[in-house]
């Protein structure tokens, strides 16, 4: 009884210590699913709280404190047209501007995304059902157990620890006995791999749990239907930018460029874009 009491007692310490931990994991994604070389690496946190978790980009947190210090210091800077501007300068090279909140216990999930111009707060009620296998497996330093699951219209493989007593991992990830070290979808175009864990230093964490950033709160549903029209209309929102005449382009010689033009341009460039961004994390949201 002693000893049982003994490893409960371990556990509850690990973790409320696990709640101020952070684990890094080097996200993978083949951005184009006809060209293997096309990928985007990018190191995500996943930030363990005693309300939740949060998982975000590194290098976007801290290209946006210092965009953030410089304005609040009022360094500003002219661009090509004269204009006073915010300086990117110097700052790290991040791409993936999504976030995933998630609370405990009961795993809530808020996915914070910007479909240009506006940020959206969506609520993702779908439910996660793994299927644990026998396979075991060391990655890294942590021995893992296999799973394996279907969500958002892809088959993944997971790879949990049971030596970090965490139902998180990163993404939407959860709901496994263990902390998830690894995701990786059924082609192998997309993975979750973690690499480190540290304490949360309090000056690096980013503040903005509560308040979840100015976002628009929406349904999955509602989300989906937003995320469908930018892509039959990748550019409705700098359209109204133009309209609302908070936005003008100039070209490498500082010279305005016309409207007509600059839309027609910009809209070619995007579309061009999505052709090459077609493998979705989430498919389902294609359909």
């Amino acid at each position: 009884m002693k000893k049982l009491s003994f490893l409960f007692l371990l556990f509850v310490q690990f973790f409320i210590n696990a709640q101020s931990q952070r684990f890094l994991y080097e996200y993978k994604i083949a951005t184009d699913s006809t060209n293997r070389d096309s990928v985007i690496v990018e190191m995500m946190r996943l930030d363990v709280l005693p309300k939740g978790s949060k998982y975000y980009s590194q290098n976007v947190y801290m290209r946006d404190s210092i965009m953030d210090s410089r304005l609040k210091k009022h360094e500003f800077v002219k661009n090509a047209n004269g204009d006073m501007m915010i300086s990117n300068e110097g700052t790290p090279n991040g791409v993936i501007e999504h976030k995933v909140y998630k609370t405990y216990p009961d795993f809530k999930i808020n996915f914070i995304n910007k479909i240009w111009p506006d940020f959206y707060n969506q609520t993702d009620d779908r439910k996660m059902t793994w299927k644990i296998l026998s396979d075991k497996q060391k990655i890294g330093k942590w021995d893992c157990q296999k799973a394996e699951t279907y969500f958002a219209g892809r088959k993944w493989t997971a790879w949990f620890t049971s030596s970090i007593p965490l139902q998180d991992g990163p993404y939407k990830f959860r709901g496994l006995p263990g902390l998830i070290v690894k995701a990786i979808n059924l082609n192998e175009t997309i993975s979750f791999e973690l690499k480190g864990v540290q304490n949360i230093i309090k000056q690096d964490l980013d503040d903005d749990f509560e308040k979840q950033i100015n976002a628009t709160p929406v349904t999955y549903k509602q989300y989906v239907k937003l995320y469908k029209n930018y892509l039959k209309d990748p550019i409705a929102g700098v359209r109204k930018a133009y309209t609302d005449k908070v936005l003008q382009m100039y070209d490498e010689s500082g010279n305005l460029i016309p409207q007509a033009k600059a839309l027609k341009d910009y809209e070619a460039r995007a579309r061009e874009q999505l052709k090459k961004n077609n493998n979705a994390l989430e498919p389902d949201l294609l359909k």
